[in-house]
């Protein structure tokens, strides 16, 4: 596959969006999250105009949609956020605590011990795991991943939960859970490695020739398959630190291809698809979208009120604080 070469150095935005999370709505389409619960609908040619300002105060890892269409955003800690009347209010399944919302895609959070999935009629609790929750992966409500407050990795099925082993480097933590459902779990740690995970082992997902200096910094299920964008950090400033797209495996990772080298404390934070497209986020909020053609184009965000006539359908309602 062809390298990004034209416009390869995508200017930075000219606000810091930090981009966490994506909204699947219908049609392929995905609406862009912010840390606050900002949202960022697309407006056509690869535009994401803000419709949101925000005003979660939690850091938001994952949005929601009802089957009544109400929002709801999900961060590190309780509360879970509802979105009323264009504006976010907590919303009562736990008041304090760790929290944690599935990387997959099945809806389902953490309070504290608590799971609970989102339905047609809402929030229903599900198992209560052995430990406060940190991190989590669903494949769906009978299939969990864990990290707990201490580190320690599960897996179980909501009737009995088994430790997983993990060996990790002095000061490495796990950063996310992430998989296929029915073929792969992984843990990305806080150095940028990738375990495999199965209900009491993980093992290290080898870079291979690539180097152990690499590290990940973003997974993202795109076309049945588990990619991960990542750079080779801590260059010289004088260096540009070369980035690269990966295929996860169970053994090792593949790399695809080159990427763009990033502005200087930016990271890869969303990886996805839109409309047939794959979309890459960084958490500046620089976006880009590969081209049927293997060709890579800049997308961008807006913060101009988008126009209801260029809505995507599936798209929540367009309102503002």
């Amino acid at each position: 596959p062809a390298a990004p070469t034209s416009d390869p150095y995508p200017a930075a935005p000219k606000f810091d969006a930090q981009l966490t999370s994506v909204l699947r709505g219908k049609g392929g389409s995905i609406t862009l999250v912010g840390r606050s619960g900002q949202q960022y609908e697309p407006a056509g040619d690869r535009v994401w105009k803000r419709i949101g300002s925000g005003g979660v105060s939690v850091s938001v890892t994952r949005m929601f949609r009802g089957g009544n269409g109400k929002l709801f955003a999900a961060g590190n800690r309780a509360p879970l956020f509802a979105k009323e009347n264009g504006l976010w209010s907590g919303y009562s399944l736990a008041r304090k605590g760790p929290a944690a919302a599935s990387s997959g895609a099945a809806p389902i959070i953490a309070m504290r011990r608590q799971l609970y999935e989102l339905g047609a009629t809402g929030w229903r609790a599900l198992a209560v795991t052995p430990a406060v929750v940190k991190h989590l992966w669903a494949a769906n409500a009978r299939r969990v991943f864990f990290a707990d407050v201490d580190g320690q990795l599960w897996s179980g099925r909501g009737a009995g939960w088994q430790r997983i082993a993990i060996t990790l480097a002095p000061g490495e933590s796990i950063a996310e859970l992430h998989g296929i459902a029915g073929k792969l779990a992984v843990a990305l740690t806080t150095k940028g490695r990738v375990f495999s995970l199965n209900k009491r082992t993980a093992r290290l997902v080898s870079t291979g020739s690539l180097g152990s200096e690499l590290r990940v910094e973003a997974l993202g299920v795109v076309g049945g398959k588990l990619l991960a964008a990542a750079q080779y950090p801590d260059k010289p400033p004088s260096v540009e630190a070369k980035t690269v797209l990966l295929e996860v495996g169970q053994d090792a990772l593949r790399q695809i291809e080159e990427l763009w080298p990033l502005a200087a404390g930016d990271r890869f934070s969303i990886l996805t698809d839109h409309a047939g497209e794959l979309l890459i986020a960084t958490s500046k909020g620089q976006i880009r979208a590969k081209l049927a053609d293997n060709s890579w184009k800049n997308a961008s965000l807006s913060e101009k009120p988008i126009d209801p006539a260029l809505r995507f359908p599936g798209s929540g309602p367009a309102r503002a604080r």
